[in-house]
């Protein structure tokens, strides 16, 4: 996607012509843009010392595209300084930006062009708009109509792109009934919330269910560190298990749940090779759909604009995105902006991290509270042992592997274990506890345990059979899992019977369970984040029991 400008109507293009002029398009200027907004503008004059554009009183006459601010055709601003904190506006066109400032204050009033820079940049783009706008409707139904037996969904997360894919659900199936989800992290900015209200007011006939996680996210950074780039577990206990939870209400025993989202390749180079309608990799049973997928960011501004819909204030106070604020991923100018803004949560935030790592003896907490966090690859300084196993491999007794847990024993840790087989207990006399574990079909012992509670030891002899490494290492997986357990849910989301639970414990309902192994193939956010770096067994050979 490239955006060009027309020079007759003095608005940005997403076609080669005009629709209100007629006339083919100039040079690229470019690859994307967002509209400023009067608040930014403010920020912009009063804060970063852009003087020239006190003379600006009329919105969508500057545009942004990441640190660089287009106007009259041409770049005339871009950020500088973003890691200091305090960012520094440079000028690179101050004629451009007197023009803007002239343009900006008295606009246009030409026979045949509107008035308003929002009037000229739509009635531009109206023809491209409108192809896309059929197109998007027609996706969304012929999607419906291919899928049945689906319960209907729509992804609400309060942020532009939702807002656009919600109203064009609406608009296609031709009522407001769909089902609108909130995943709500309890870490999004208040802007985000206000703007939820005010869509419910707005709209009482959409139900808007807000669904939220089973663990505080501030607790969670506490026992297995804030998320990171690289360690990012905060998607998967605070959106896609409140999220599971619906879809595993909503759907039927012959069919799931068809999700419309609005997510966009333009936004990342991962999401750049999303297919427009793919099953859920991390929710079992839930199809999900993105009818702009290939939009832009200007496309949805412009069919936003278009329907005189709300939004929420943070694009209007200059923030690109309005996701959590914590966001390991949010740009330096999001920092700085939620810094002016949401002060109080700022600052609170940044003691937080401080704070943490003073707790983890890290060597510059103000480093770590700045900027650390954000690329922080691994547990130093947490609970890291948690996430390995102690293994001894008996030399003595063939396929007989002893393991000393680091978290204390606890019969729990069998719930883990049951995916794998059926759960026979032998014997147990409150100190020895001995169990095996069956094949659910054919009820061929797997494997035969004995735990010592006292010293938190359980010591496995494994039958012999083809796939003797892969059931091992399975088994060592789910003592992992007990030993890293936060009880955060993000693993039920693989469980397509429901049989796995999470609710202040793990539990596995033997007769609903398949032993399909899914959620034992599932990351372990907890034991991701708290590993070190290197091996995840450590192990030595003794020579008997």
């Amino acid at each position: 996607m490239s955006v060009r400008w027309c020079r007759e109507c003095g608005v940005p293009l997403l076609s080669e012509t005009c629709s209100s002029c007629g006339r083919e398009a100039g040079r690229v200027i470019a690859p994307d843009l967002s509209p400023v907004f009067a608040e930014e503008i403010d920020c912009l004059t009063l804060e970063l010392g852009a003087h020239d554009l006190a003379g600006v009183t009329s919105e969508h006459v500057l545009w942004a595209s990441g640190v660089h601010y287009y106007g009259q055709g041409r770049r005339l601003i871009t950020l500088r300084d973003l890691s200091s904190g305090t960012p520094r506006l440079e000028i690179l066109d101050s004629d451009g930006m007197r023009e803007l400032a002239q343009a900006g204050g008295d606009g246009v009033n030409r026979p045949g062009f509107s008035a308003s820079f929002k009037g000229r940049f739509l009635d531009a783009n109206r023809e491209h708009m409108q192809r896309l706008e059929e197109e998007a409707a027609s996706f969304i139904r012929e999607t419906i109509a291919s899928h049945p037996r689906h319960a209907i969904l729509v992804a609400f997360s309060g942020g532009k792109d939702s807002i656009a894919t919600s109203l064009l659900c609406r608009k296609a199936v031709g009522h407001s009934s769909v089902i609108h989800i909130f995943s709500d992290t309890t870490v999004e900015a208040p802007d985000t919330y206000d703007y939820l209200n005010r869509f419910q007011q707005e709209n009482p006939r959409v139900p808007l269910i807000r669904v939220g996680p089973t663990v505080d996210f501030h607790d969670m950074c506490t026992e297995i560190g804030p998320p990171s780039r690289i360690l990012r577990w905060c998607c998967s206990t605070h959106k896609a298990a409140p999220m599971a939870k619906v879809v595993s209400a909503l759907a039927t025993d012959n069919a799931g749940v068809l999700t419309f989202d609005g997510i966009r390749a333009a936004e990342s180079t991962r999401r750049s090779k999303y297919s427009r309608i793919t099953r859920d990799a991390k929710i079992r049973n839930e199809v999900l759909a993105s009818p702009i997928l290939q939009w832009s960011d200007l496309e949805v501004w412009a069919f936003l604009l278009s329907q005189r819909v709300d939004f929420n204030r943070g694009y209007r106070r200059g923030f690109r995105r309005v996701g959590c604020l914590p966001c390991p991923l949010n740009s330096r100018w999001s920092e700085f902006l939620a810094s002016r803004y949401y002060p109080e949560w700022y600052s609170s935030w940044r003691a937080f991290l401080e704070n943490h790592a003073q707790r983890l003896g890290h060597p510059n907490p103000s480093q770590f509270s700045r900027e650390g966090w954000r690329a922080r690859a691994g547990g130093n300084g947490l609970e890291h042992q948690r996430a390995s196993l102690r293994k001894e491999t008996c030399d003595q007794e063939a396929r007989t592997h002893t393991y000393e847990l680091v978290r204390e024993w606890s019969d729990s840790a069998l719930e883990y274990l049951k995916p794998l087989g059926v759960i026979r207990v032998e014997s147990d006399d409150g100190v020895i506890l001995r169990f095996e574990i069956l094949d659910p079909k054919s009820r061929h012992v797997l494997a035969s345990a004995r735990v010592s509670r006292p010293r938190s030891h359980i010591r496995i002899r494994f039958a012999e059979r083809s796939n003797l490494r892969l059931h091992i290492q399975r088994v060592e997986r789910q003592l992992r899992k007990f030993q890293s357990c936060v009880q955060c849910g993000s693993c039920a989301t693989a469980c397509p019977s429901g049989a796995l639970t999470v609710n202040g414990r793990y539990a596995v309902e033997d007769r609903s369970c398949n032993r399909c192994q899914l959620c034992v193939r599932a990351a372990c956010v907890a034991e991701e984040s708290l590993k070190r770096k290197g091996r995840s067994v450590e192990w030595k050979t003794c020579s008997g029991s």
